[in-house]
This record gives structure tokens, sequence and C-alpha cells, in this order.
């Protein structure tokens, strides 16, 4: 991911390209390191606050079982990881919705969104990954809807 670190250094300093570093060795375990540096690049480009940008890559290790929830938290803090946790939960309950439960998938994403437009920006970052990693067209409807 080094062009990608080389922007974070730049804009948010040393110490937190190296947390990033860190966050990114754990999630590239099992996805491709040129697609997530994709994702980071994008939400750079969007200006995306660190937490975000880290919470991006924590929720990949998550969902790759690449590292704990407790691990998460001593290493990269307890605001990253309940970004990364709450996006999750809500692709988890989007998954397994059906039509119906397809309208309280949005309305939880919408509060979420309330309290923090973050969870937005990890969510498409996360669907970025996912087009990037599975190309199929189910994947794709779902990140058009």
């Amino acid at each position: 991911m080094g062009k990608a670190l080389d922007k974070i250094e730049e804009r948010f300093g040393k110490e937190k390209a190296v947390i990033a570093e860190k966050a990114s060795e754990l999630a590239e375990k099992n996805t491709e390191k040129s697609i997530l540096e994709n994702a980071v690049e994008e939400l750079l480009e969007l200006k995306a606050d660190f937490e975000t940008i880290i919470a991006a890559i924590i929720l990949q290790a998550l969902k790759k079982q690449a590292i704990t929830e407790k691990e998460a938290i001593i290493q990269f803090g307890k605001q990253a990881l309940e970004l990364a946790e709450t996006a999750r939960k809500i692709q988890k309950f989007s998954e397994k919705a059906s039509e119906g439960q397809k309208t309280e998938a949005l309305r939880k994403l919408l509060l979420s969104m309330s309290k923090d437009l973050r969870i937005l920006i990890i969510c498409f970052a996360d669907k970025l990954i996912e087009l990037q990693e599975t190309k199929s067209k189910k994947t794709a409807e779902e990140a058009i809807e």
C-alpha cells in the first residue's frame, strides 16, 4: 500500500501512517493489496478523516477474521472499531434481509448516519472492495441499491 501510505503520512503524519500500515497488513491477508489501496485512495480523495480510513481497513480485517475485536481496540482504538462494527452490523442485516426488510436496513443505515456520517463512507469503501474482489453481478446490484 505504498502510495496510499505516503498520502496518509503526508496528511496525518508518520505515526498515523505506521498505524495504517499495521492495519493494512492485517487486512491484506485475504484482500488483494491493490484493491485495498484503491479503496484507501478513494477515501483520501473524499477527504475522510484518519479514524474513517482505519475503520474501513479494520472492517476488512474483521470480515476476514484476521483480527479480533479485542485486538482491534488495543491496536487501533475504540472509535475506529465502533465505526467498523456499526458498518458491519448494518451490512450483515441488509445481506440477510428479505425485500420487505430492506426498508428496515435502510432505516438503520440512515439512523446510524445521523449519529455519524462516516458509517456511510465506510460502507462505500467496503462495497468498492467487494466489487473489485468478486466482480459478481449480485454485488454490483447490491451496490446500486
